[in-house]
């Protein structure tokens, strides 16, 4: 169900209209009771239709802005009776900068008003939109109190749900959390719309600022108990081993790894509507610091820096790791005014080109281009979505794979023959790639291949693995000459397939983290789930092949690792 933001001037009749329209008060706090305002994020919801009911008060803008975040479309309540006001403009330039571009003008209090305020108000709105460049999807004249215009606009807002699109769901699923309580028996329990893909009952997620994990153990989605929870939709989720301390409004739950987390970070920019041209003399945004940054519900002190000299660009640093994925939409506003100066898109989540020559566009080359060679899943985090690899677990741009390419082909061109194990990890896999190049025992060479290659025993180690059939039984003679060629490696009548010694590398880097100061032969064989037979032969031919260097009765890591 998409979600529904509220936004509008303080008391023009938000809260009243949600009410009338889901019958349920958004106003959950005993202050907003009291006062007469909202002052913290209401909920409320039918069986079509999702609200948030952000707060008006310009005392509470921060609050308002984490409850646009993930929200496809937006209410615009304003009464007939005040017409527009400050907060009224500075919503509708957020939602701009937000990109919500399916907005629904709600004309409140008609019961109090007259019709040629009413008039008026619709031509004023109608320019306000205009002047921006944008119309909006109704104007709906209401009143909360006699019911009129209630059923149009729900019909309005039902509409639109079933047409505006939903975010990819190749994206990576994360939660930023508007809303903490607890509840007896159950336990820790945080709210937010969720974006990128779906949760399931039963995941195990991460605070981001803490690392802390948790799993859920329930969702709930518009009053009704879930198995999972869609994308962009609001969800509350009952966590476990996780107290309310160790979570708040801003933190971020997410999978493991599924994003990189940053303090820094490239994007386009643009200014609030009216507030002048970058980069003139009068600019609201200019280099330094004095910002405070929004991004989902988070908020954080922030600096910023032209790139070179595009002023639609920005480099901006900040305290507070974020998981942020390319395409983000962010906020500025300026600390000492508290005005709301620009927004905009996140380019790249780890820039590494110098402000004067960084000139990001939010593709996978531009992400990519000065990272060289990276794993799958360095790549999906820097990009934000599932990444193809190029060869074997590596990705790169196209211009660093034709530069690495030029350079192996250089090299064979100059020595005839390149040793794979003095190769980076992405260089040995490209090179294998490359037309007329064999290799033979990590020995890369170009030309035919040797015809004692092709022998079955060959292919016979090769899937045999780590337990490999006794060399006793089959012809010395090819066994011997296999060996000779380094294709095999052998050990009390035990003999290994180099490639198979090679692939024993995540293996080995296991091995190692649970025992840092060297494995034994009986942990190998443990850890592998062979016997002593193949176990004792196999560590000395990972020492033969220098992956690993016995130390006493434990092996370390050895030359070639």
């Amino acid at each position: 169900m998409t979600v529904i933001a509220t936004a509008g001037h303080v008391d023009h009749g938000k809260s009243s209209l949600v009410l009338a329209l889901t019958g349920t008060d958004p106003d959950r706090l005993a202050e907003e009771k009291r006062r007469g305002m909202t002052i913290d994020l209401g909920f409320a919801h039918t069986e079509s239709l999702s609200f948030v009911d952000v707060p008006g008060h310009i005392d509470f803008l921060n609050t308002m802005v984490a409850g646009v975040h993930g929200v496809d479309i937006a209410l615009l309540v304003i009464d007939i009776g005040e017409g527009w006001k400050p907060q009224t403009v500075e919503h509708l330039d957020i939602l701009m900068l937000m990109q919500v571009r399916h907005i629904v003008v709600a004309l409140t209090k008609a019961d109090a008003s007259t019709h040629d305020a009413t008039t008026a108000l619709v031509a004023r709105t109608e320019s306000e939109f205009a002047s921006r460049g944008m119309t909006p999807h109704n104007i709906i004249v209401t009143s909360a109190h006699t019911g009129l215009g209630i059923e149009e606009l729900r019909d309005a807002l039902t509409a639109l749900t079933q047409v505006v699109s939903t975010a990819s769901l190749t994206s990576p699923a994360r939660l930023f959390v508007d809303r903490v309580f607890t509840i007896a028996g159950s336990g820790t329990v945080v709210t937010g719309t969720l974006s990128g893909a779906a949760l399931h009952e039963g995941d195990e997620l991460i605070v981001a600022r803490t690392q802390q994990a948790t799993k859920i153990r329930s969702i709930q989605q518009h009053g009704a108990v879930s198995s999972s929870a869609r994308p962009r939709t609001r969800c509350a989720l009952n966590l476990t081993h996780l107290s309310t301390d160790a979570i708040h409004r801003g933190d971020v739950l997410l999978f493991n790894d599924s994003c990189y987390s940053t303090e820094v970070f490239d994007g386009s920019v643009e200014l609030a509507f009216g507030t002048g041209a970058l980069g003139t003399a009068v600019s609201p945004v200019r280099n330094g610091g004095g910002y405070t940054l929004h991004i989902g519900t988070a908020r954080r002190a922030a600096s910023l820096r032209f790139l070179g000299t595009d002023h639609s660009k920005v480099r901006i640093r900040f305290a507070g790791a974020l998981p942020l994925i390319p395409g983000d939409r962010f906020l500025l506003r300026r600390t000492g005014d508290d005005i709301t100066v620009a927004g905009g898109s996140i380019l790249d989540v780890k820039p590494i080109a110098r402000t004067s020559r960084a000139t990001p566009t939010g593709t996978m080359s531009s992400i990519l281009e000065h990272h060289g060679w990276v794993t799958i899943a360095e790549a999906t985090q820097l990009v934000g979505e599932p990444v193809a690899p190029v060869v074997d677990v590596w990705v790169a741009t196209p211009d660093t794979v034709r530069i690495t390419t030029d350079a192996l082909v250089d090299l064979l061109a100059h020595t005839g023959e390149v040793d794979t194990t003095q190769l980076q990890p992405w260089e040995r896999a490209l090179i294998a790639t490359l037309p007329n190049v064999t290799i033979t025992q990590g020995i890369a060479t170009v030309g035919v291949s040797n015809p004692l290659l092709s022998h079955p025993y060959v292919e016979l180690f090769l899937s045999s693995g780590v337990t490999t059939p006794d060399t006793k039984s089959l012809d010395r003679d090819v066994i011997r000459r296999l060996i000779h060629a380094s294709v095999l490696f052998e050990h009390d009548n035990i003999a290994f397939h180099a490639d198979a010694l090679q692939s024993l590398r995540p293996t080995l880097q296991n091995l190692w983290r649970q025992h840092p100061d060297g494995f034994s032969v009986g942990h190998l064989r443990e850890e592998l789930g062979i016997t002593r037979k193949h176990a004792v032969p196999l560590a000395t031919c990972l020492d033969k092949v220098a992956l690993t260097k016995r130390v006493g009765d434990t092996r370390l890591p050895g030359s070639s690792w």
